[in-house]
């Protein structure tokens, strides 16, 4: 007998709170990220639903569906490359399939685009205190605004339209600040309300945080529910910074990815046992091991491949040299890379070259700006000149004038595109009005601006890389240069590469010409001096054994015969004896003789290799015969190169990578070049960054309370001399106690950015210490 089946009860009729709540889930990312909204059939498909549809009533009566966030993990890692302009994210994922991320993207329904890959490094602060409220109300992807507090292409666009009023609500500089010794941070959002930040180190861990919110806002663009959940990641770090700052940027990806999971994720204590972010490889050596494997070397056993890699930024370079080969001895490895040398500077990037070529230009302009009552800012290096008090100023207007005519200078950096004579630029004055400025523009001066500061961070680069080898007593036949960083896509960064690695084996090889003639020189005198101490040996054993024999003479004629006779074999016995011991020390110190070995470099051991994607770089893949496909993201995407680097040399992978450029602290190498200056205002450089930690040199003598020391970024060459004007000082002091007439100042570096100094004697070549060793901390 067939049954009935019992009628369900009608679903409530939906109310129009639930309805509402439906359309907030459905904009729940247009609202947060200004992203373009989910399609309407997500809440009703049993097999999608959505992370934050979790009131049970309005789930009833809608008919639509929970998804829980454990469905949606994925396996495999995130790479972050963190640049001062731009972020880049990779993700490698369980078929170990590297791949980049659309984290740029608005819409991903629309057709790829470049910038879909990268979003700007930069927040904009329109309430910034609902956005805190929003952000403090649940552990986990909470409900903040796009409209509070946003970063995306969109803010960049509205950044250059900004006028002078609103510029502060801006921050384009999330990690330079980051970077700098002292950084206080003063924000005005749109509602005018100004928040000011201690610098980053000393912000606590309930401060408000910008480079967090930014990791917030990263993080919520990776784990959606369009690309899923991730729980590994791996940030890339700069040798530009301090350890404390790379830890601190560190703490503060953690606590913004965390934040950006849904709560049920944060909630499930197995799952989020599996949940890190790590510091990675740094991103010169990241983007050497996608330019290796990119370019296609595939080293032996028997040579090693050689590298180095020179990138140049926004805002920072950074050096990397090392060696790439076959894993021997462990076999869980393909290949191993040993970073023989890493080095960081925080002042020379693209943004402040163009800044020191807008300043040129607004000096040149000077009496024109003058009548306009326009100001500007001054760099940090900017020369002072007679009437400034006129035009330099922190103000929003002077800020964003100085932002303008960087970005007017732009073509003539990046494509060293032709600029007229004459230029019409809209700056703001002192009110806030727009005024149209007429620039007479000396093109010449300005590239030469550019040239040498170029020129000055490539010579260090070498210098780096000269050094390096000199330390690890390596030679190599050849050394391949990777160009890194979106500012080496100009022309004159690889023209002047190429020129400059030609001179630097020049130079190169001279100085290890000089160093061998010296040690043979040595050799030469070491060997005289031990021909004339074995000569003078002989004629004292000589006159000894004459001296022995005139003795037994006399004791002949008063002894018997055959006493005597007894006595002459014994004083034959001992001459011969003494003869024979002279021959086997003649012998022993030839033998420990070891000639030095003459090592002439190869004039062409340096090739250059262009930034990844730009037209030469298309070239010498085409040189080297490789495949150039849509696919084949390495060919067109070089703002990628890190990305996918960090993620190529994590740890567990397939390539091990040893580093051997850190202090056994874990510290970079020292950043500053230190010294005094001469009568002629030249610095006379006593510290470099390749100084070893912890080495005390003799400075000034100790004959008053302070001590002026001077200090720079700027690369010092041996033989050249650099003007104490590109230096600043820094005072020593010590007390009364400490003054000795006999003694002098020391110092030492013991850190990136921080000396020790004492005054001391030098005792038999012994540092003795004559008072209280005191520390400061340099600030460029």
């Amino acid at each position: 007998m067939a049954t009935t089946p019992a009628k369900s009860a009608a679903p409530a009729k939906p109310t129009k709170e639930a309805l509402q709540y439906c359309t907030t889930l459905i904009n729940y990312e247009t609202i947060r990220l200004g992203k373009v909204k989910y399609d309407k059939k997500m809440l009703n498909d049993p097999n999608r639903g959505h992370w934050e549809n979790t009131n049970i009533p309005f789930r009833e009566c809608t008919g639509t569906f929970y998804r829980d966030p454990v469905l949606d993990i994925k396996e495999g890692y995130i790479g972050i490359n963190f640049g001062s302009k731009n972020v880049t994210v990779a993700m490698l994922d369980d078929n170990s399939l590297i791949s980049p991320l659309r984290i740029g993207a608005r819409d991903l329904q629309k057709p790829i685009n470049r910038n879909d890959f990268q979003i700007p490094a930069i927040l904009h602060f329109k309430n910034l205190e609902n956005f805190l409220q929003d952000y403090n109300s649940l552990i986990g992807r909470p409900l903040t605004k796009w409209a509070d507090v946003a970063a995306s292409h969109t803010v960049l666009a509205e950044y250059w339209r900004a006028s002078s009023q609103i510029f502060s609500n801006f921050m384009y500089d999330i990690k330079p600040w980051a970077g700098r010794n002292s950084g206080h941070l003063r924000i005005k959002d749109k509602v005018k309300k100004t928040y000011d930040l201690p610098p980053f180190l000393e912000i606590s861990e309930n401060e408000f945080n910008p480079v967090e919110v930014y990791a917030y806002y990263l993080g919520s663009l990776i784990n959606n529910m369009n690309n899923g959940i991730h729980l590994k990641y791996i940030l890339a770090c700069t040798k530009s910074f301090n350890k404390d700052v790379v830890d601190k940027i560190l703490e503060s990806f953690t606590n913004g990815i965390k934040k950006s999971l849904p709560v049920s994720i944060l909630e499930n204590e197995e799952v989020m046992q599996k949940f890190s972010v790590e510091l990675g490889i740094d991103e010169a050596t990241a983007y050497a091991l996608t330019a290796l494997s990119g370019y296609n070397f595939q080293p032996n056993i028997q040579e090693s491949v050689f590298y180095g890699v020179f990138d140049i930024g926004a805002y920072t370079t950074d050096f990397a040299f090392g060696s790439y080969k076959p894993s021997e001895e462990d076999k869980r490895y393909t290949y191993m890379l040993d970073e023989l040398g890493a080095r960081g500077n925080k002042y020379l990037g693209g943004e402040i070259l163009l800044e020191a070529m807008a300043y040129e230009l607004l000096v040149q302009n000077q009496k024109t700006l003058l009548k306009k009552r326009v100001q500007f800012t001054r760099p940090k290096d900017g020369k002072r000149f007679i009437g400034e008090d006129a035009f330099i100023s922190s103000s929003e207007e002077a800020k964003r004038n100085t932002v303008i005519m960087i970005d007017a200078l732009r073509p003539l950096w990046e494509n060293m595109t032709r600029i007229n004579t004459k230029m019409k630029v809209m700056l703001f004055d002192r009110e806030g009005f727009k005024r149209k400025i007429k620039f007479k523009i000396k093109k010449r001066e300005l590239l030469g601006i550019l040239e040498e500061r170029i020129d000055a961070g490539l010579k260090d680069f070498f210098e780096f890389i000269k050094n390096t080898c000199n330390k690890f007593n390596v030679y190599p036949e050849k050394v391949n240069i990777f160009l890194a960083g979106n500012s080496s896509k100009s022309l004159m960064v690889e023209h002047l590469c190429k020129k400059i690695s030609k001179d630097s084996v020049i130079e190169w090889n001279i100085e290890l010409l000089d160093t061998y003639n010296k040690k043979m020189e040595q050799l030469r005198e070491e060997a005289k001096i031990a021909s004339e101490e074995a000569r003078l040996e002989r004629e004292r054993l000589e006159l000894e054994a004459k001296l022995a024999a005139e003795e037994a003479a006399k004791l002949a004629e008063t002894e018997e015969t055959e006493e005597t006779e007894e006595t002459e074999e014994v004083i034959e016995s001992e001459v011969s004896v003494v003869e024979i011991n002279i021959e086997p020390e003649e012998k022993a110190s030839t033998k420990e003789t070891v000639s030095p070995q003459k090592i002439i470099l190869n004039e062409n051991m340096y090739e250059i290799f262009p930034y990844i994607g730009t037209n030469n770089s298309l070239d010498k893949m085409k040189e080297r015969r490789i495949a150039i496909t849509e696919n084949n993201y390495f060919a067109t995407m070089g703002a990628m190169g890190v990305a996918f680097g960090v993620l190529k040399g994590r740890q567990g992978g397939k390539i091990l990578v040893n580093d051997y450029s850190l202090s056994e602290d874990g510290h970079i190498q020292f950043q500053y070049y230190v010294g005094d200056c001469d009568a002629n205002n030249q610095l006379q450089v006593l510290i470099t960054p390749h100084t070893p930690y912890g080495q005390w040199i003799k400075y000034i003598p100790a004959t008053s309370f302070e001590t002026e020391i001077y200090y720079t970024i700027y690369p010092a060459f041996k033989g050249k001399t650099l003007n104490i004007s590109k230096a600043k000082k820094a005072v020593l002091r010590i007390e009364e106690v400490d003054i000795d007439h006999k003694g002098f100042i020391f110092i030492r570096a013991i850190s990136p950015s921080k000396v020790e100094y004492m005054s001391g004697s030098d005792e038999l070549g012994e540092i003795v210490p004559n008072g209280e060793i005191r520390e400061i901390i340099l600030d460029y």
